[in-house]
């Protein structure tokens, strides 16, 4: 683990990825020999090409050069030397898969030689990512993994996207689920740690994908990386500090920005930037949900839903006649609030649980969380009653389709807490709920529940009649 290793070399005070110091393109001698010479760079990052790549000169041999160069004063193997003889951690990023088993082999006979005694990181682009062109192929995936785990699998995995980020042409947009859960879909069985290259100003838009990421092994981190004419608010680096503990993100980013998001994060009375789906275990700092207190309380609102979300703690809504996005009403008769708080006397900690009682109220509701999703700095919940094998059709019952549909094309940053149906309707609608069988909770109503969430990447948060 890099961070173990930093820090009992004693040139990292805590394993914190925010204060892993950074040296970009470490690649002749002169840069290579200025990383090495600056205490505040713990970790070398530098690039790998074959020399004279595609060109009549080509000769096989490792060299540290970026793309398009094709010709360097320094070796892999003398690079290797050299930075071996120091206490920094080794971060190599291949642009072709030429490169790579040329490297791995230079990297066993130093193996052979004595053994490594630091992390080893292994970097490349293996899927295409946001705003690249089909025509624009990353290095084969499954030749860049498989040549590592044979030869060489003691290592870090770096596996990241081809990313194109240039906004003032229009190619701005963000990570998407299916790109996230292809990259899991590779990496998932391997035994290897990985942390996942992410262009830092698009992560934001994309939280609830990695976040997702994150969760699904402890072997898994992110790191952020900057592109040198990438524009990131600061604001943004704070909403990724607070939602992940510190060593899940390293932060591959420039100064200014990173000497302020380090004196921002020393700050103990700024306010956290926490996500709306956000873990209600980390907003509150506790690790027993016996701590969160559902506070009910029944009453009966009707006012504009944009003040309702930033002044009220939670709104079960239904859409009024009108359908207007602006105005979700509660009617005392149908339900009550439900207040999620600490149990810790004194807390102004509050989140959200939204309760959809009507199929018209969902979008208006996702809408009016999109628009104010910057202000809204605390965990969202949304439930409704969900008929996850069909479309619905019982008063108050939303198919899981129609709600996952919606979610993702509005609003996809919410804590999803579907409910089954109540007996009577679950009887009424049993074809759509389980195919047939009428039970609650049965073995069949359970599954098809599973089943309708289970490929979602938002956390989900099942809801049982006690």
């Amino acid at each position: 683990d890099m961070l173990d290793y930093l820090v009992e070399r004693g040139v990292l005070q805590t394993r914190d990825g925010l204060y892993v110091g950074w040296a970009h393109a470490a690649n002749n001698k002169e840069e290579m020999n200025a990383a090495l010479g600056n205490s505040e760079v713990m970790v070398l990052e530098a690039d790998v090409n074959i020399e004279g790549l595609g060109t009549a000169s080509e000769t096989g041999r490792p060299i540290m050069a970026h793309p398009p160069d094709v010709t360097s004063d320094n070796s892999l193997s003398d690079w290797l030397s050299a930075v071996l003889k120091s206490n920094k951690g080794i971060k190599l990023d291949f642009k072709s898969l030429e490169a790579l088993g040329p490297s791995l082999d230079i990297l066993l006979e130093r193996v052979a030689q004595a053994p490594l005694d630091r992390p080893i990181w292994l970097n490349a682009d293996i899927i295409r990512g946001p705003n690249v062109p089909a025509f624009v192929d990353p290095i084969d995936a499954t030749g860049f993994l498989s040549l590592i785990t044979k030869h060489f699998p003691n290592v870090t995995l770096s596996p990241g996207w081809l990313v194109a980020f240039v906004p003032a042409l229009g190619l701005n947009e963000t990570y998407t689920a299916a790109m996230v859960r292809e990259m899991h879909g590779l990496v998932a069985a391997l035994p290897q740690r990985v942390t996942f290259p992410v262009r830092a100003p698009l992560l934001r838009r994309a939280w609830t994908h990695f976040r997702w990421l994150l969760d699904q092994s402890d072997r898994f981190s992110l790191t952020l990386w900057q592109g040198k004419s990438d524009v990131i608010a600061l604001e943004d680096m704070l909403f990724v500090r607070d939602g992940t503990d510190p060593t899940e993100v390293y932060y591959d980013i420039y100064d200014p920005l990173l000497s302020e998001l380090r004196d921002a994060d020393k700050n103990a009375e700024r306010p956290k930037l926490f996500h709306t789906g956000v873990s209600l275990l980390r907003y509150f700092g506790t690790r027993d949900g016996l701590d969160v207190l559902w506070h009910q309380e029944p009453s009966s609102l009707e006012v504009p839903a944009t003040e309702c979300l930033s002044e009220l703690t939670s709104v079960p809504v239904t859409a009024p006649e009108s359908c207007n996005p602006h105005h979700l009403e509660s009617p005392r008769s149908r339900t009550e609030e439900s207040i999620l708080l600490p149990t810790a006397a004194g807390s102004q900690k509050t989140a959200l649980f939204l309760r959809i009682l009507s199929r018209d109220a969902l979008r208006p509701t996702l809408q009016v969380l999109r628009d104010r999703a910057r202000p809204l700095t605390r965990p969202v919940w949304l439930s409704a009653t969900v008929a996850p094998g069909g479309g619905g059709g019982a008063a108050g019952v939303l198919g899981a389709a129609e709600l996952l549909s919606a979610v993702a094309e509005i609003f996809p940053d919410v804590t999803l807490a579907p409910a089954w149906p109540e007996p009577d309707v679950a009887a009424a609608a049993a074809s759509a709920v389980v195919g047939g069988g009428a039970e609650r909770y049965g073995e069949a109503s359970l599954a098809a529940m599973r089943d309708a969430f289970a490929d979602v990447t938002q956390p989900v948060s099942y809801q049982l009649d006690a």
